[in-house]
Order: structure tokens, then C-alpha cells, then sequence
């Protein structure tokens, strides 16, 4: 149970930190125009019809790394059940980027492949997760088990 929940935790930080770092690069790289406030609905609206694209394809950097690497270290962490953590950590990264995607006015045609990407990011991260073992316990208990 502890292992659960601490493995969730790393899984929800690393996908917080992989985020932010992304798109703390991202607004480096593309920054907002001055004066440009998050709140100012009006502002964000224009800002959003003329945004640039690789602006546009940093978000999506950092959402689809964000749900593979948090979801990798969960699984890494809890050693088992790679799908339950893939879907628990990659489900928090999907419900974060649908507020984002409704909050601004995306482009519609990236509002569906965000979408699929993150999707895309957690199967990956499943298949990574059983390629790399952290789907299995290192412990089991026939390995307790001596032949003499």
C-alpha cells in the first residue's frame, strides 16, 4: 500500500517537473508578448489566433513527456501492475492538458492530436515499462522457495 501511494507520488511529481521544465523552455524560446497577462481572456484569445507553431509544438512536448515519464516512474517505483499506473498517472497528465485545451483557444486539429499523443505516450509507457521489468516483482514468492 505505501509502495502504491509513493509510487504514485513520483509518478505525479516527475510528470509535473517533465512539464514545467518543457515549458519553461518553450516560453525562452516563444515568449509572450510584454504586458500579456494569463488572466486576460481578450488578450490570450488574440495571442492564441497568431501564436507560433513551434510554440504550439512545445506544449505538446511537454504534455506527451510529461505522461511518459511520470507514468515510467511510477511503474519503476511499484515494480508491478504497469497498466494500473500508466492509466492512474497518464489519466492525471490527460485531465491537466483537457483543462489547458479548453481554458485556450488551441487550434482544433492540435486539441485532437494532443489527445492522441498523450494516449499514444501511455501505451508506450506500458510497453516500456514490461521491456525494461519494472512490471514484475523482483520478489516473488516461488522465488522463496529452495529445491532441497
Amino acid at each position: 500500500m505505501i509502495r502504491t501511494i509513493a509510487a504514485l507520488f513520483v509518478g505525479f511529481a516527475t510528470a509535473m517537473f517533465l512539464m514545467t521544465l518543457v515549458g519553461s523552455v518553450g516560453l525562452k524560446v516563444y515568449p509572450m508578448p510584454e504586458g500579456l497577462k494569463m488572466d486576460d481572456a481578450e488578450g490570450m484569445a488574440t495571442y492564441f489566433a497568431t501564436i507560433p507553431l513551434g510554440a504550439i509544438l512545445f506544449s505538446l512536448a511537454s504534455w506527451m513527456l510529461g505522461a511518459l515519464g511520470g507514468s515510467l516512474g511510477a511503474c519503476s517505483m511499484a515494480k508491478e501492475n504497469a497498466a494500473f499506473f500508466t492509466v492512474v498517472v497518464g489519466g492525471g497528465v490527460l485531465l491537466i492538458v483537457s483543462k489547458a485545451l479548453r481554458k485556450f483557444d488551441y487550434p482544433d486539429w492540435f486539441n485532437i492530436v494532443s489527445v492522441v499523443a498523450i494516449l499514444c505516450m501511455m501505451v508506450l509507457s506500458v510497453l516500456l515499462a514490461k521491456r525494461l521489468g519494472f512490471d514484475n516483482p523482483t520478489q516473488t514468492p516461488d522465488s522463496f522457495k529452495t529445491d532441497g
